[in-house]
């Protein structure tokens, strides 16, 4: 197989990068699973994708936590395509039951702000459409936009609605749903539990200690661990500690920022480690916590120092923002006696 053109499939540019210069071998259920959790791509890609993979490869069973007997792969992936091209003629289906609405992003720094423009509501796909994309700003990642299929007097407790995001391009990129689906069990668990179940040890450069973010969602945080690395540390002691390992474990755990107390959060398997890259902007103001962990976390300070050096920064960004929040006009020499100039130059960072 062509290891390099399956790397590309991660959204981490840093994770595609090492698994390129390291020559990582992939398997075939590993190509098929970084096709269908790929962020980038559009749905139409995706699929020209895995039409791909059958092609080249040999089909295999595939045995999860939800399914010990297994399924074919071949036959899961056709079964997969030809349900998400179902779902999206339902979706541009025009329903007396149903209207549209069409949402954007306007911060295109983070795919994961909040959505605008939901309070209008359209009768057909092409005007929600029209009005979404005339909204939505150029993104270099994540969607731009999405337009939402929603129907009425279908369900007692919350109505199905269809959600499809889409690139600057108009492009589609990924469905999602809420409600009461109409889906039978089989088309349910092509779509929420074959490529979920699935669960892999895919190597990372990161170590412990070192910043990262996610790609998509920007914050910061010490990485101090990942489920495959516990796992190598406390290694299950039979078969059976392998069985319900699924997608939603192939997570990290590390330290963040909260910025309301300006104090250090554990978040413990919060983050999707497929999705990581090096933090590559300047660690300032109270950022430099972060730093201080990560030296902790490589065995670089001792933890009286690391308390010490925590003490120092939170004071110091706590009297920032006090001064930032002064709203009366001191003059330079009550300033000056008060000592407040190392916080002027300061004010507007």
């Amino acid at each position: 197989m062509n290891n390099t053109y399956i790397s590309k499939f991660i959204n981490s540019k840093d994770i595609r990068k090492y698994l390129q210069d390291i020559n990582y071998q992939f398997s075939v259920p590993e190509y098929a699973f970084l096709i269908w959790q790929n962020k980038e791509n559009t749905i139409a890609q995706r699929h020209e994708a895995f039409m791909e993979l059958i092609k080249t490869t040999d089909s295999c069973l595939i045995k999860t936590s939800c399914c010990h007997d297994g399924w074919d792969l071949h036959q899961t992936i056709c079964e997969y395509i030809d349900l998400e091209e179902r779902i999206i003629q339902l979706f541009l289906k025009q329903e007396s039951n149903c209207f549209y609405t069409g949402e954007w992003i306007e911060d295109s720094y983070n795919c994961y702000d909040e959505w605008n423009g939901a309070g209008s509501l359209f009768s057909s796909y092409e005007s929600a459409y029209a009005y979404a994309i005339k909204w939505a700003e150029k993104r270099t990642i994540g969607p731009s936009f999405r337009v939402s299929k929603h129907y009425i007097d279908n369900a007692e407790s919350k109505s199905f609605c269809i959600d499809v995001n889409f690139n600057s391009l108009g492009e589609m990129l990924s469905i999602d749903f809420t409600g009461e689906d109409p889906w039978n069990e089989h088309e349910k668990e092509l779509l929420f539990e074959r490529f979920d179940d699935m669960w892999f040890d895919i190597p990372i450069p990161f170590k412990p200690g070192d910043i990262v973010c996610d790609r998509y969602m920007k914050n910061p945080f010490v990485i101090t661990t990942t489920v495959p690395w516990y796992r190598k540390e406390n290694p299950p002691k039979s078969e059976k500690g392998t069985i319900h390992l699924t997608n939603m474990d192939m997570t990290a755990s590390g330290y963040s920022i909260d910025e309301e107390t300006l104090s250090i959060k554990y978040n413990w398997l919060d983050y999707y480690y497929l999705n990581l890259e090096y933090y590559s902007e300047e660690l300032s103001g109270d950022k430099r916590l972060l730093l201080v962990y990560s030296l902790f976390k490589q065995g670089k300070l001792n933890g009286d120092t690391l308390s010490k050096l925590v003490q120092m920064i939170a004071s110091e960004c706590h009297a920032r923002k006090a001064y930032q929040d002064i709203d009366w006009v001191i003059d330079d020499s009550v300033s000056t006696l008060l000592g407040l100039e190392k916080y002027k130059e300061k004010k507007h960072e």
